[in-house]
């Protein structure tokens, strides 16, 4: 999906510490990611960029702000604490590539 977009990118996923990732972001223009650690730590540095939230605590950890377009599959069991109802977290698991390619267009676009 990132290959797509045509721009370096850097998959810091298991292998850096929090200080390690945060100096990283630090030297970044836009960040995607998954929420909380990276949408926590994007907030800190100020870092643009796109999130993928799910449902079970949806906004609690992190409120909607102009750096960041939030991504979730807003269902009806939203707020559900995590003990999800469905076979799999249709929340994140259904959400289109796709919404989140052309999410981080706009961003980038934008920068």
């Amino acid at each position: 999906m990132l290959s797509s977009l045509e721009i370096p990118f850097e998959n810091i996923c298991y292998t850096a510490t929090i200080q390690q990732a945060a100096a990283i972001m630090k030297r970044c223009a836009f960040g995607l990611g998954v929420e909380n650690y990276f949408a926590q730590l994007a907030r800190a540095v100020k870092l643009p960029g796109v999130v993928i939230e799910g449902g079970g605590d949806f906004g609690r950890f992190f409120p909607n702000e102009d750096l960041t377009t939030i991504i979730s599959n807003r269902l009806e069991c939203f707020g559900w604490g995590w003990k999800c109802r469905h076979d799999v977290v249709r929340c994140i698991k259904d959400i289109d590539p796709e919404e989140v390619v052309r999410a981080c267009e706009k961003h980038l676009a934008n920068r």
